[in-house]
């Protein structure tokens, strides 16, 4: 049996080819002749009511307006990102970001790079450009609440970034990691602790990185969107934003796999394609999706930890519980960050009395 490959293409931005010119066909002006052309229809049609304009502001005691003709060069077309053909509706809006008004110097940061966001850039408009600054004490306080729903964590995070673009359109993924790099900012540390429980013996650890070693898996598709033959047409797919979630959240729709995939698929309406989406059976068909999700998948990389603990065995000896588990650390419920200081970072010597 001939092993079927799953048809998977993207969309790359081309600039567009001239076509050549056919014989007899007009030429298009040049700016010299644009210019002439432009002088000449003031001078039949708009000369006398200029004089009267310029007779106007000179009983007011106003300069005279100067017809000038337009010398700046054509500028070439920069090839476009296709933009996304549909999006699901969210209602949710980020309150104004006042934090500036109350300290103009909170420290803040540009990112505008291929390699400073997990998405890599791909999805958004051409000369893109992302902005964050540091939390406030009181903002990072409320931040790392374990009983802080995931709607309010993010809407805390979008507060404290600015984009020249839509800010809902902002990747799930790179909104977790702009929250991560926020939380460093504020610290201003190179190195962290990050509390965690061992699921197998529920010991509390405390592990410390640096934060240079904190890093992220980028997006695996060269360009958006991913166009998939499915057994139900090709469709295209683009990376959940953060727009998306709140979409799902809003209409009370669990996050997984399905859902995302559904709101993700931009050639089918959403919400209907959620149906659609939790009733694929086809095996070729989840195949292909699952390669999608994959080629979609970003997020800030996990880090490992092992479990020091001490924990006794049924014989009642002790021994390390030495369990090895993962930690994301966008994911305050489950880590909590703080700045890592040693005996040699002795804060008190900064501090003076009288």
């Amino acid at each position: 049996m001939t092993k079927r490959t799953p048809t998977i293409t993207f969309d790359e931005a081309v600039s567009p080819t001239p076509e050549p010119s056919e014989p007899g066909q007009r030429k298009a002006p040049s700016l010299a002749e644009r210019n002439a052309s432009t002088q000449e229809f003031y001078q039949h049609t708009m000369q006398e009511e200029h004089g009267d304009m310029i007779a106007e502001r000179a009983r007011e005691g106003k300069p005279p307006l100067d017809f000038v003709l337009d010398t700046t060069p054509p500028v070439k077309a920069e090839p476009v990102r296709p933009a996304p053909t549909s999006k699901p509706v969210f209602k949710t809006v980020v309150d104004k970001d006042h934090a500036p008004e109350v300290n103009p110097h909170l420290p803040k940061i540009v990112l505008k790079k291929l390699d400073e966001l997990p998405s890599k850039f791909l999805a958004y408009p051409e000369g893109a450009e992302v902005k964050y600054r540091s939390y406030m004490l009181g903002e990072i306080e409320e931040y790392d609440q374990e009983t802080m729903s995931a709607k309010d964590r993010f809407l805390s995070i979008l507060k404290g970034i600015q984009c020249n673009f839509e800010r809902m359109t902002l990747t799930v993924a790179d909104v977790n990691y702009l929250g991560l790099m926020r939380k460093l900012l504020t610290m201003g540390s190179e190195r962290v602790s990050v509390d965690t429980i061992c699921p197998r013996c529920n010991g509390k650890n405390v592990s410390h990185f640096e934060t240079k070693d904190i890093v992220f898996d980028p997006v695996t598709a060269p360009s958006f969107p991913v166009r998939v033959k499915l057994s139900f047409g090709e469709h295209e797919f683009w990376p959940l934003t953060v727009g998306d979630w709140f979409a799902l959240a809003d209409k009370g729709i669990e996050v997984k796999t399905s859902s995302a995939l559904a709101a993700q698929c931009h050639s089918i309406d959403f919400p209907e394609s959620i149906e659609i989406f939790a009733s694929v059976n086809d095996p070729v068909d989840i195949r292909k999706l699952e390669l999608v999700d994959e080629l979609l998948h970003h997020n800030v990389a996990v880090m490992s930890v092992t479990c020091n603990r001490t924990i006794y065995t049924e014989g009642g000896e002790e021994e390390q519980c030495g369990m090895i588990y993962e930690v994301g650390l966008d994911n305050a419920a489950e880590s909590f960050l703080y700045p890592f200081r040693t005996e040699e970072d002795n804060l008190s010597d900064q501090i003076s009395f009288g």
